[in-house]
């Protein structure tokens, strides 16, 4: 591949020749903007194919720069950048090509640079004057805010290099970068975590309604991103503005490890969730036996209530004929007294589900309970 000096020079030899040296012909006035078409149609495509030789034929024989594609708005410059054609690039930058062009949806170069992870174009781009904050029309996405949900982390760090903002906010649910590399989908999520944590980038930081990087990771079962900001100070008590907690989150879902990693991080066992549930009372609504197992002994109160419902774990639990859950509450302790605000027990709440088993365990257990 020839470099960029190199391509520059080579279109410098074909001036007024054609490829087998022949002169060219003056062409007629109203032959040039067919001509032009031609030679964007070459330029479009050479850059699409990584070919600098035909990108700067295609240049000296008129060819806009900026030219687009028809259906996609894409230009010479984010072809070049989408398969990571430097040489071209570089080229097409020296010649004048605009770095802040956008295609229909709002994608500059630079954006295509992060969805496509070429970090290597990066500080082309920057260099030839790239805003690293511009943003894609769609959610309002910065390149870096792109690298980091992909899991990029090259390109992570050459947008960084170019000084892109660490913690810059989207306008539609003021997620962040840190909040979206720990929601990601990819295998990167964990290192683009920990490069953005190294470069300073705020590990707590909510969206708008509340949800932290932490309750983010907790969502998607990343145990690696999880363990890495709890190391790197995530707050585990942090509630959203719905209530949720990444320890309810775990719950609810049934995340047994994730639940023994909050918990060693000092999360509240008790500590009310969504629906302004305890973690145990959303673990028994949930049929998570297993969690259930983790909160208890991880100091869950058995016999916490629902502020909304007043409902205990085992009341929840007898609701659902729930005989592996009503059987763990029970060897824990919890009271089969307790009444939820409608004046209901377990054995209440079963007998009106025809949940007989249940009735029958609850009768058992207290028969067996001494005298208090």
């Amino acid at each position: 591949m020839l470099g960029r000096l190199a391509a520059l020079t080579f279109a410098a030899t074909l001036v007024g020749c054609s490829g087998n040296g022949v002169p060219l012909p003056e062409p007629r006035a109203e032959a040039v903007a067919p001509r032009q078409e031609l030679a964007n149609q070459v330029l479009l495509r050479a850059a699409g194919a990584d070919w600098p030789e035909m990108a700067a034929l295609a240049i000296e024989r008129g060819a806009d720069v900026d030219a687009r594609e028809g259906a996609t708005g894409r230009t010479p410059l984010m072809l070049a950048t989408q398969i990571g054609a430097v040489d071209i690039a570089a080229m097409l930058i020296v010649v004048g090509a605009n770095t802040e062009a956008t295609t229909n949806e709002g994608w500059t170069a630079l954006v295509f640079a992060a969805a496509a992870d070429r970090a290597e174009i990066v500080p082309v781009l920057v260099a030839g004057g790239a805003n690293t904050e511009r943003r894609e029309a769609r959610f309002g996405y910065t390149p870096l805010m792109m690298a980091a949900l992909l899991g990029h982390i090259d390109t992570l760090a050459a947008l960084m290099d170019g000084g892109a903002d660490l913690d810059v906010r989207a306008p539609t649910d003021g997620a962040t970068p840190m909040l979206l590399a720990a929601a990601g989908p990819s295998g990167g999520a964990p290192l683009a975590v920990a490069e953005l944590a190294v470069r300073g980038a705020a590990v707590d930081r909510p969206r708008d309604d509340g949800l932290t990087p932490l309750m983010a990771a907790t969502a998607v079962d990343n145990g690696g991103v999880v363990s890495l900001l709890l190391s790197e100070g995530a707050d585990p008590n942090r509630r959203a503005v719905d209530g949720q907690t990444a320890l309810g989150i775990a719950a609810r879902r049934g995340r047994v490890a994730l639940v023994d990693m909050l918990l060693d991080a000092g999360a509240d066992p008790n500590r009310r969730s969504i629906d302004d549930e305890p973690p145990l009372v959303l673990a028994a609504r949930y049929g998570q036996a297993a969690v259930a197992g983790r909160l208890l002994v991880g100091g869950a109160n058995v016999d916490g209530v629902a502020e909304r419902t007043g409902r205990t774990a085992l009341i929840v639990a007898a609701d659902r004929g729930d005989a592996e859950m009503v059987a763990l509450l029970l060897a824990s302790g919890a009271s089969a007294d307790m009444v939820d605000r409608d004046g209901r027990t377990a054995s209440n709440v079963a007998e009106a589900a025809r949940a007989d088993h249940i009735v029958r365990m609850i009768e058992a257990a207290l028969t067996q309970r001494p005298p208090l």
